[in-house]
């Protein structure tokens, strides 16, 4: 099977499908598409997320371990270096798999890896962070493809800037990416079990209100051409679109049924034309054996009747032929009185073709005129099919535009928030920092009274503690300017704390006008959902009605071909009816009381309404079309 049979077979499976397995399928396929991309959206946020906070932790346990190892590391103690990080060592509970102790001069004093870990990558990444000799963290995850993340912290520094030594790690990420993977496994399922409800209640729901209805109105138009125009049109009591569709084919089924029932007329009627003429023949032949019988005696009045002059009469044949005269002459009046009777009926058969041939002539133009109704409301209605799926597009270009702006939203959100915990963070320093400065106003204090003490006894000693009373004056000025500056920085401090929580409730507010950005965006998305569904929806009713106007334009088609053939036929009776009463007049009779009746000229027939045209205004009025 080639490319196109199957593309092609697809289609044809597709078609053959009801409107609500339609509708379910690509239901079910959008929001499956949509499901699987939230899901991996979520769960690329969640690891991330996992992963962030998972270095921070790592990063201050990798602190503390520093702040534990940095004696032994100054003093070149291994053991005390060991004993850091001897409860990772004596536990599996936990992430990390490798540990180096660098002293001063970057050269490794302990390196311990757990048992089963592969330090070639890690060891290489290690080297790679060192050779930079780093003063401040530093979280490096693996450039090779590995699940492991490389954390170096230097220790603190000496009085040349320079750190005591570093403390460099290798931590795994396994445990993360299977978290991040199960959350996005928990997501989906959740996410796939509502969808699933949600889109069953809506397709039960459609199905009792739109599918059902149109199948029922799909019955009816098969049952209509196939001839039934008896049976009512169900669901003409409804309001909606469906309503509209019913009353219009109720008004086809009455115009249908008019229609045939003139047919049915003008049948009976070509009937008791045709049995009339039969009767007419018989008589004809009956007197023409009579004039046979007759010719034989009479031959010489019968040069006059053959010329037509009906009025002759034997009268004076002699008392031997008397009975022969009488016989002649009741002929000739027999003759007589039945020329008369086929003149009569030539002209009411001429009169009657002349009605016959009008209505069919009638009946022609109405039929063309419900043929051209036809197909004008068959283009109206691919019009309004091709507005529909536009908006239908449009609708999705909007709702995938407000998709968009809800990302971004969410974006921002958690900028905001990083924002809010940046300030949180800037607080917390600056009240260690008070605390900080308080301590050294305490300590300034201290010294000013210590350096008072020392006044005091330098002025007992006398002369030999003069110079000891300098350097006790020295060392108060200095303790006073100590606890002047510690108050200027505390009351910088606290401008600097007010500043902050102003910032974080301006923050917390644009946290809170975001989260009501995207409420609001939320509802614009679900309004433009449903009218993409309103406008499919109306799409594939007008395909329906679409193919049901074309069978209807058919069948009209065909119906104006018969009419025409009426005519044709009802024109050649009337010609036949002309031509024999010409024939009649040839005859010359005598006292005919006979009146001749003129064929009477065809009414003009009043225009009606196209039912397919006032089918065609109701669908515009229904789907709101001019």
């Amino acid at each position: 099977m080639t490319k196109k049979d199957k593309t092609n077979s697809a289609a044809g499976f597709f078609g053959r499908m009801s409107l609500t397995a339609k509708l379910a399928s690509v239901i079910v396929a959008v929001n499956l598409i949509g499901l699987v991309t939230a899901v991996l959206l979520l769960q690329n946020n969640a690891s991330r997320t996992l992963r962030e906070d998972a270095y921070v932790n790592w990063t201050r346990e990798v602190q503390q371990i520093g702040s534990m190892a940095a004696g032994g590391i100054k003093w070149n103690v291994p053991e005390a270096v060991e004993e850091a990080y001897s409860r990772y060592a004596k536990s599996d509970n936990h992430d990390l798999r490798q540990v180096v102790a660098y002293n001063v001069d970057g050269d490794p004093m302990v390196d311990w890896t757990k048992s089963g870990f592969e330090t070639e990558y890690g060891s290489a990444d290690i080297a790679a962070i060192m050779e930079t000799r780093p003063t401040e963290p530093v979280v490096a995850e693996d450039t090779h493809g590995e699940s492991i993340v490389t954390i170096v912290v230097p220790l603190a520094a000496d009085s040349k800037g320079e750190p005591r030594g570093y403390i460099a790690t290798n931590w795994s990420t396994e445990r993360l990416e299977a978290m991040g993977f199960n959350f996005g496994l928990q997501t989906l399922g959740i996410q796939s079990v509502t969808i699933l409800f949600v889109i069953g209640a809506f397709l039960w729901a459609l199905r009792g209100i739109v599918s059902r209805p149109l199948g029922n109105l799909t019955g009816r138009i098969g049952s209509l051409q196939a001839g039934d125009l008896d049976s009512d049109i169900p669901h003409r009591d409804r309001t909606d679109t469906i309503g509209v569709v019913a009353e219009a084919l109720e008004t086809f089924r009455l115009a249908a049924r008019e229609k045939e029932e003139a047919e049915a007329r003008a049948d009976a009627e070509r009937r008791g034309f045709d049995a009339e003429r039969q009767r007419n023949e018989a008589e004809s032949a009956r007197v023409s054996e009579s004039q046979r019988n007759a010719m034989d005696v009479v031959g010489s009045a019968l040069g006059r009747l053959a010329k037509g002059d009906l009025a002759v009469r034997i009268d004076d044949i002699g008392e031997e032929f008397r009975a022969l005269r009488d016989d002649f002459n009741s002929a000739v009046e027999s003759l007589a009185d039945t020329m008369s009777s086929i003149s009569e009926t030539t002209a009411k058969v001429a009169d009657s073709s002349s009605e016959l041939s009008s209505a069919a002539d009638t009946l022609s133009r109405r039929t063309e005129s419900q043929a051209a109704s036809l197909e004008e409301t068959a283009a109206a209605s691919e019009e309004i099919t091709a507005t529909v799926k536009e908006s239908a597009q449009r609708a999705e270009e909007s709702g995938r535009i407000v998709a968009e702006a809800t990302e971004c939203v969410g974006s921002s959100r958690e900028v905001v928030a990083q924002a809010i915990s940046a300030m949180q963070r800037i607080e917390q320093s600056s009240v260690k920092i008070s605390q900080i400065i308080a301590v050294i106003d305490e300590i300034a204090f201290q010294t000013n009274l210590l350096a008072l003490n020392a006044g005091v006894e330098a002025a007992r000693a006398g002369e030999a503690g003069s110079g000891f009373a300098v350097v006790a004056q020295e060392v108060r000025e200095l303790a006073q300017r100590s606890a002047s500056a510690a108050k200027e920085i505390k009351g910088l401090i606290s401008n600097s704390s007010a500043e902050v929580e102003t910032g974080v409730e301006q923050v917390n507010k644009t946290g809170q006008s975001l989260e009501e950005i995207q409420s609001h965006v939320e509802r614009i998305r679900e309004n433009i959902a449903s009218i993409v569904s309103s406008a499919r929806e109306q799409s594939a009713g007008l395909q329906d009605v679409n193919a049901a106007v074309s069978e209807m334009d058919k069948t009209t088609q065909q119906n104006a071909a018969m009419a025409e053939e009426t005519n044709a036929a009802s024109q050649t009776l009337g010609q036949q009816a002309a031509e024999l009463r010409r024939l009649v007049d040839r005859f010359t009779l005598v006292a005919s009381a006979h009146a001749k009746t003129g064929p009477r000229e065809a009414a003009n027939a009043r225009p009606v309404s196209s039912p397919a045209r006032d089918l065609g205004r109701k669908l515009a009025g229904a789907f709101g079309v001019r």
